[in-house]
């Protein structure tokens, strides 16, 4: 059964939907954000969600460079998620990790065990238990929207990425209006604790976009910052303007 993508072209303009999913996963996505480092261009991510019923989601990012940065860096990372979507609950199943440059690669996969709460990580020797609040890089974003569009407002999850298993508290930090190429756009900003990280995630999650995450924000231990902004939304351009320009 194909997916439902009728509400894009009301989500574009913005104002015109008022999302009032319990779950905003069904509907699937196809998003594209610029990407960069201080301000700097480095490439651009493509995320991508469907859905096959009757339960499972795949959520797969590919991040491509691009401009000068291309120039000198061939790399090509993807990573795709396969999610367990039963009685409005998400469980990971599988996380795979890809990185390739033309001459070396780098592959990474991780399987949820939840039959015998198991973590079976390539990288990881260990055996690690599995946490019922487990999810991957990918799940977790899945796992934000779909708490927002419940009103839940603090997060804490365990998260696994290509190297660790980390714990992750998220809390709300209010909402913040940003200026895009379709008008106005209410946010609701959330922020990773840091706990003497060495870096950090922000997010900030559009009610009126189905709760689609439109900046993701990673800063460093020294200060730099690598921000993701959406740019396209199912074909169609919804551009954040850069700082100074928005309220951000």
């Amino acid at each position: 059964m194909p997916m439902n993508r009728v509400f894009i072209a009301a989500l574009l303009t913005i104002s015109a939907y008022t999302s009032s999913h319990a779950n905003p996963l069904l509907n699937g996505f196809s998003a594209h954000y610029n990407v960069d480092r201080n301000g700097m261009a480095l490439g651009v991510v493509k995320k991508e969600l469907s859905l096959t019923p009757p339960d499972t989601l795949t959520f797969k990012s590919t991040t491509i460079a691009e401009g000068i940065v291309a120039l000198f860096v061939s790399d090509i990372l993807t990573e795709e998620s396969t999610i367990q979507l039963k009685n409005n609950v998400l469980r990971p199943l599988r996380y795979e990790y890809k990185k390739t440059d033309g001459k070396k690669g780098k592959q990474i996969k991780v399987e949820f065990d939840w039959k015998n709460k198991r973590l079976n990580h390539s990288a990881i020797p260990d055996k690690v238990d599995l946490a019922a609040n487990s999810h991957d890089l990918l799940s977790l974003q899945l796992a934000l929207s779909q708490g927002l569009a419940q009103q839940q407002k603090k997060f804490d999850f365990i998260v696994v990425n290509h190297k660790r298993v980390k714990q992750f508290v998220i809390t709300t930090a209010g909402t913040q209006n940003l200026k895009t190429s379709q008008g106005k756009l209410k946010t609701i900003r959330l922020e990773q604790e840091r706990n003497n990280s060495r870096y950090w995630f922000s997010f900030w999650f559009a009610p009126d976009l189905n709760y689609l995450p439109v900046i993701i924000q990673k800063t460093e231990h020294d200060g730099d910052k690598v921000t993701m902004r959406l740019r396209e939304l199912d074909g169609k351009p919804i551009s954040i303007h850069v700082k100074g320009e928005e309220e951000f």
